[in-house]
């Protein structure tokens, strides 16, 4: 009986040892599997990295490449209107001026279809547009085109009137303060 006791607790023995083992096994192996797919992971998001990386390289050779072909439309463009200027130019008549001296400010205007006057050249579309296009690549700002106005004097406009309105201004025509702060100077821009 104790021989037959000591071999089943014998058994019991290997029986946990076994099963001891093959828990170690499987933990074994659910650590392997678990680094594998971290390794995998990784892997796959340094492929990732690589193809942004890649993308962003495209998108930055893509953009110089646009800003190099506008860059050689603008030059080309720039080089026909000069030469499109330099031909209007010389073709330039003086007889072709769209005189308005004879016009009053009452006189309605004329009509697209059937215009008082003949268009001038320099008003069509070819000569227009090229100067429309000059001017916007040159990118000159008006002040440097136009004088500055003096501010009128009233008085001289208005001599034949006696009202002292004109010697004080009020507040709606004092444009450097605003009227609500009289005190503080109003940004231009």
């Amino acid at each position: 009986v104790k021989m037959a006791e000591a071999e089943q607790e014998q058994e019991k023995s290997k029986a946990k040892l076994k099963e001891q083992r093959e828990r170690a096994k499987a933990l074994l192996k659910h650590h392997q599997d678990k680094a594998r797919l971290k390794a995998e992971k990784a892997h796959e998001e340094r492929l990732l990295k690589q193809k942004e990386a890649e993308m962003t390289r495209l998108r930055q050779l893509q953009h110089e490449r646009e800003l190099k072909l506008k860059a050689q439309a603008t030059q080309r463009a720039q080089t026909q209107l000069a030469q499109r200027g330099e031909e209007l130019e010389a073709t330039y008549n003086p007889a072709d001026n769209y005189d308005i001296a004879s016009m009053r400010s009452d006189d309605s205007t004329d009509d697209e279809e059937d215009p008082r006057r003949q268009i001038p050249t320099w008003a069509q579309k070819p000569a227009l547009t090229s100067a429309l296009f000059k001017q916007h690549i040159s990118k000159t700002s008006p002040s440097k085109i136009f004088p500055s106005i003096r501010a009128p004097v009233l008085e001289d406009i208005f001599s034949n009137t006696s009202k002292p309105r004109y010697k004080h201004r009020t507040s709606s025509a004092m444009w450097e303060a605003s009227p609500r702060h009289p005190n503080t100077l109003r940004q231009m821009f």
